[in-house]
């Protein structure tokens, strides 16, 4: 039983890893998508800044806290990265000349692209996970399982 334990375990860490990083894929293409720019020419927001704070988010947040429905509003993984977006628009951080604050008007313009992250975030990446879940199921992963580099894998 405790070998039982042992290998569902390894192939729940398997899968939880392959699905992290299916989650932080989608989010690094939403995050250029959305927040670089308001949809213009204009100028790059500060928003765009904030993608390593939005991966640190998908790294601590535990994957099966969210994987069976990562578009639910309720589940704290949309809640925290709509609070790293909120906090970066609500603080006032140097301009490109690092010598006056950003107008109110620009952190509008980031507070306008939180909604538009969000819709396109839970476009994609609930249609990505399944996918993706479907690819491992048929042992088709994009990361291999890292017990195969232990040595004693063999037992």
């Amino acid at each position: 039983m405790y070998m039982v334990a042992l290998c569902q375990a390894i192939d729940l860490r398997h899968l939880e890893e392959n699905m992290s990083e299916v989650v932080k894929h989608v989010l690094q293409q939403v995050v250029k998508k959305t927040l670089y720019n308001d949809g213009t020419d204009g100028p790059l927001l500060a928003s765009r800044f904030c993608e390593k704070e939005l991966l640190q988010v998908i790294e601590h947040q535990p994957v099966f806290s969210y994987i069976d429905d990562p578009t639910d509003t309720s589940y704290a993984l949309l809640v925290q990265l709509r609070e790293v977006l909120m906090e970066k628009a609500l603080k006032c951080c140097p301009s490109k000349d690092d010598e006056e604050e950003i107008s109110e008007e620009y952190k509008y313009l980031v507070f306008k692209r939180i909604p538009i992250f969000q819709d396109e975030l839970k476009a994609t990446v609930g249609d990505e996970v399944t996918k993706e879940r479907e690819k491992f199921d048929n042992d088709d992963f994009p990361i291999a399982n890292k017990i195969k580099m232990c040595i004693t894998y063999l037992i």
